[in-house]
């Protein structure tokens, strides 16, 4: 069962049988809300895994930043019950990058300076949008069909232009103090293995690319896959910390 608390506002699919003491907090990309990880979270919780999904306030003509919207970010750790693995996707995945206090962050396509560029620029309406300074539609056609491949199991929004424009100038990643696992499709036009392969080289970040996959890792066909390899990157990293608190004496 999924349930709502604001704010933050979170989505929770509760672990089926609990095994681990930390949970996961989900953070979504660009145009996607938190729906977007439903089916990841409820895999996850046949394994043991409690999940929150964390929306991102709205951008739909919003006054935003990235750093509002990363301490946004921390403002959903801090409502969970222990110190969670952060989990993000495009624009999600820099966020969690940029977290304090996670146990661990994994960032799927996380959304480079050189990949927004490349997303802005790509479809003339997006570019339109851009500089009425009017919230963005997500992208149509081909490039909508690049970023959103599969059926994707959420809504689409509308972005914020003012953050889609600050992006461009967003400070660099700096190095990762958890363990981080930075995860690339490989037929991803704009967040390719090679800028996931020099983010993870200057940042300390552990780097898989998923092959037969583009953008949309949340949700593209094979996501089971993806996610598995996610848990067990987590339970391997993290080890027995993640066990320790269940077997303490009362």
């Amino acid at each position: 069962m999924v349930a709502r608390a604001t704010p933050p506002q979170l989505e929770t699919i509760a672990a089926e049988s609990p095994k681990y003491t930390a949970p996961l907090l989900f953070v979504h990309g660009l145009w996607c809300t938190a729906a977007c990880w439903r089916r990841v979270m409820g895999y996850l919780a046949h394994r043991g895994w409690t999940s929150h999904a964390l929306q991102l306030p709205s951008r739909d003509g919003a006054d935003l930043s990235l750093a509002a919207l990363a301490q946004h970010v921390q403002c959903a750790m801090a409502a969970c019950a222990a110190a969670p693995v952060v989990i993000g996707h495009d624009l999600g995945g820099r966020l969690a990058l940029t977290t304090t206090g996670a146990r661990a962050v994994v960032a799927l396509a996380p959304l480079t300076n050189a990949a927004h560029v490349r997303l802005v620029t790509a479809g003339w309406r997006t570019r339109l949008q851009l500089l009425r300074a009017a919230p963005v539609p997500p992208p149509r056609g081909l490039l909508g069909r690049q970023l959103f491949a599969g059926p994707s199991p959420q809504p689409q929004i509308r972005e914020s232009a003012q953050l889609l424009r600050a992006l461009r100038r967003a400070p660099d990643v700096p190095p990762a103090v958890v363990p981080s696992l930075i995860v690339a499709g490989a037929h991803d036009r704009f967040c390719p293995p090679a800028d996931a392969a020099a983010l993870a080289l200057r940042i300390g970040a552990t780097l898989q690319v998923a092959p037969d996959a583009g953008h949309a890792l949340p949700w593209e066909p094979d996501w089971e896959r993806r996610a598995a390899k996610m848990h067990s990157w987590i339970v391997r990293t993290l080890g027995e910390t993640l066990l320790a608190l269940l077997d303490a004496p009362d």
